[in-house]
């Protein structure tokens, strides 16, 4: 039988959306009757945040044992090497058939399992699944994304610039917009790290996240270093709510680090500038 490697890297994360996340992945292993093991990382430094965790991890016992297709382990990373880091330091040795990479705020749908496990299947060339991720409203988030340029970037984080019709044309070429988001296709380039289904085989080979990137952009590079080994393939009946927000709104530490990965990401990768 199958089973699933699934990791999410909490830093100081909201108990209520980590927990609602927690819940639908039990429901949607038990809708797809395959078991999954969930590592959940403390990625602070000294691990501050772990005495909560454990406690948190403890309320969830009153239903965790009705979810049997779901463990759930805490590991602290006692060192908050990035976000990368973090999820390396609970997949580097798995043995399941696939790792699920996993946001805190990223609640799935009950099916969204067996229809990812499914869309694979059908799909055995495909490197990673990226599904349908929807806001709190319901509205498309477009996540995934053809290559990045330095204008659709800069679209994204200054919605002035938004005005300018060199900037939309550029956001469009970005977000995909000409396709149907309600169709299947292999046309990403860059998915999102809020869900990357990924058969352990590629993430093996492709070694994990790049830990030289601390925060931002290093889903996208993992994401083109996949694409070497078989397209990206979107999935639009595999769908969950992403409740997370930009970087732009976040303050100037995540504004610095959104910007210094992207210099890394075009340094390895190629800068584009529409």
């Amino acid at each position: 039988m199958s089973s699933i490697a699934a990791c999410i890297v909490s830093y100081y994360s909201d108990d209520h959306l980590l927990t609602e996340t927690v819940r639908s992945l039990g429901k949607a292993a038990h809708h797809a009757d395959v078991p999954t093991h969930l590592t959940l990382v403390d990625n602070t430094d000294d691990a501050v945040d772990s005495p909560r965790l454990q406690k948190l991890l403890a309320s969830w016992q009153s239903w965790l044992p009705d979810t049997p297709h779901l463990q759930v382990t805490l590991l602290a990373t006692r060192n908050n090497g990035g976000y990368g880091a973090g999820n390396n330091a609970a997949l580097g040795t798995v043995k399941d058939a696939y790792v699920l990479v996993l946001n805190p705020d990223a609640v799935l749908e009950e099916a969204a399992l067996s229809q990812a496990l499914q869309q694979l299947a059908s799909h055995p060339a495909c490197s990673m699944l990226a599904p349908r991720a929807l806001d709190a409203q319901g509205h498309d988030l477009m996540l995934g994304h053809a290559y990045p340029s330095v204008l659709a970037l800069a679209g994204r984080a200054v919605p002035a610039l938004r005005r300018w019709p060199v900037v939309t044309r550029a956001m469009a070429r970005y977000e995909l917009r000409a396709l149907d988001p309600a169709q299947a296709h292999e046309q990403i380039v860059c998915a999102s790290g809020c869900f990357m289904l990924i058969p352990a085989a590629h993430w093996r080979e492709a070694n994990g996240f790049d830990t030289g990137y601390f925060l931002y952009f290093e889903d996208y590079d993992l994401s083109i270093r996949l694409r070497r080994r078989g397209p990206v393939l979107y999935a639009p009946q595999v769908r969950l709510r992403h409740m997370g927000g930009d970087a732009s709104g976040k303050g100037w530490r995540h504004t610095w680090l959104f910007i210094s990965s992207a210099a890394r990401f075009f340094r390895q990768h190629g800068l584009r500038w529409s």
